[in-house]
Order: structure tokens, then sequence, then C-alpha cells
């Protein structure tokens, strides 16, 4: 049997256009465990123990966002359920985030503002948790999409969790115990290189023991958080930047050694090559306070060059 909520109502900040978050989701190699049916975006999460599906759809405009969030369970959904998952999707598509003073950032560079005008009502959209964003980092690491897309799939089909909802399979990520238990060997055995596999059980230990823990990033700043998530074997600046922009949802991380922005900010800028990592951290300086969002952008336009 299977449980649903009424619509839940929520109000995003204008502006915002649902789609774009929806465009960016059916083409981004991170959409691994999400779906995309009908205009609408399905995906189960574990809140608090609770397995539950959540799906959420615009009925609003980019000037007067509305959305419907409802949930699904194989369990009676309370109050507090309610409660959890509205606040899920409002960090994971920063639905309370005010946009306007980016907005005035982007306005005194004619380039990028001529990209962000392209794209009007586009925000961010996070990964599930900040866990996910690092496992599919170490992946992603020196490898191309569809490579590390067949890891992140296989990654999920060996611990994952299934959360069957009107007959149709929905995934989840193992949690850390689940993939010490499956060890490095298990990894390695289906195309993980010796020292992905072994970066990824070292993440899930330390994050299983609490020697990585992300809550205790919040506080601190850019250089201090990249610090304590470099100090561990297998995350790098590159890897640090993109687990806090992706992850956590920190507003101010630009992951400049990335080559899909070095690319897009050595084509915008008509540099005829590819942009350095310090040409990258130099031309985004005058967005210091949403440089996060910047790359995001830059990610969606690189996105759209290739779907078109």
């Amino acid at each position: 049997m299977t449980y649903l909520s009424p619509i839940i109502p929520l109000h995003p900040t204008a502006p915002y256009d649902f789609s774009l978050t929806l465009a960016y989701l059916q083409h981004a190699p991170s959409t691994i465990m999400e779906q995309i049916h009908d205009h609408t975006y399905y995906r189960a999460i574990n809140l608090d123990n609770h397995l539950l599906l959540i799906t959420l759809r615009s009925v609003g405009t980019t000037e007067n966002p509305q959305l419907h969030l409802q949930i699904h369970a194989p369990q009676p959904i309370t109050d507090v359920m309610i409660a959890s998952a509205q606040d899920w999707v409002t960090k994971i598509f920063q639905l309370q985030i005010n946009p306007y003073p980016f907005m005035e950032v982007v306005r005194a560079d004619p380039v990028f503002s001529e990209l962000y005008h392209s794209m009007y009502g586009l925000r961010p959209v996070l990964m599930g948790s900040p866990e996910e964003a690092l496992y599919w980092a170490i992946i992603g690491q020196q490898i191309n999409v569809t490579f590390a897309q067949k890891l992140k799939r296989k990654f999920i089909e060996l611990g994952g969790y299934t959360l069957n909802i009107e007959e149709q399979i929905y995934t989840l990520l193992p949690d850390p115990a689940r993939i010490v238990e499956i060890g490095e060997e298990t990894l390695r055995a289906h195309q993980f290189s010796r020292q992905k596999a072994h970066y990824i059980v070292l993440a899930a230990e330390n994050m299983r023991t609490g020697n990585l823990d992300f809550h205790s990033l919040q506080p601190f700043d850019n250089e201090q958080s990249l610090n304590r998530l470099t100090q561990h074997h297998g995350i790098g600046r590159w890897t640090a930047e993109y687990v806090m922009m992706r992850g956590i949802g920190a507003r101010d991380y630009i992951p400049a050694a990335d080559i899909g922005l070095r690319s897009i900010v050595g084509k915008q800028y008509q540099l005829g090559r590819n942009a350095t990592e310090a040409e990258v951290r130099e031309i985004t300086r005058p967005f210091t306070g949403w440089r996060s969002w910047v790359a995001f952008y830059w990610w969606m336009a690189l996105q759209m060059d290739k779907v078109h």
C-alpha cells in the first residue's frame, strides 16, 4: 500500500524558472537517482530512516513561482515527515535564497550578464547530500563523463537501496557502513580503479566514524573548510570546492581547475584557448560571494551547447 500526502505548495523567491532546473537535471552527469517525467521531478530520499518518494512540479511562472510538492511512502505520512521533506526540497533547490544580490553583481560584467539573461530564472540545484557530491566527485576524477555515469550506476546497483512505489523502482545512495562492507575488492571487480576504490571506501569509513563531518564545515570560511576537506586522502582542492558548492550549498566556491569551466571561460572571454585555473579565479573575483552560482551557470551553458 502507498500513502500519498496532500499537495504542499511552495513559494520560491522570484525570479525562478523550474523548467530550467529540470533541463539541467535531464542532462547533468550527476543525475543518477533523480527522474524527470512530464515536467515533474521524482526522487527517493531517506529522511530520519523513512524512505520517501518526493515529486515536485511547477504550477507558477518565473515571476510568480509556485511549486507543488507531494510525498509518497509505504507507511502513513506524518506532519514531521512532511516538514522534513519540505526542508530538504527547499535546501536542495535553494528556494529560499533571494537572487537579487546575485543579479546586481553580474550586471557589472557584460559577458556574464548576457549569459545570465539567456537563462533568466535559473537557480543552482544541489545534490541530494554532501556524501553524494563527494562520491560522485571521486568517481568522476580523470575519466570521461560516459564512463563516470556507468560507474555511478554500478555503485548504486552494488550497495544502494530501493523504494518501490506503484510498481516503479527508485534508488537511494548506500550508507557509509554499506560501502565499507562492500569493500575495495568488489569495487575494483566492477571497473573502479584501485585508487578510486580506495578513496571511496576510505571516505565512507571516515564518514561512518565521524572523522569526516560535513556539518562541521559550515561555520568556517572558504580556506578553512577546504583545508579540513583536503586533509583527507582522495580529496583535492577541486573535489573539496565541488562538494562545498554542490553538496553543502555554499555560494562562494569556484572549482577553477575544472576543465569544463576553463573551456567555457576561454570561449566566452575570447581568450582563443582554455583559460588557466588562475585566470578563472581572477575573472570570477568580481563575483565574490556568488562564485558557486557563476560556476553553475557556466556548467548549464556547457550542457546546452552539447544538447543543441
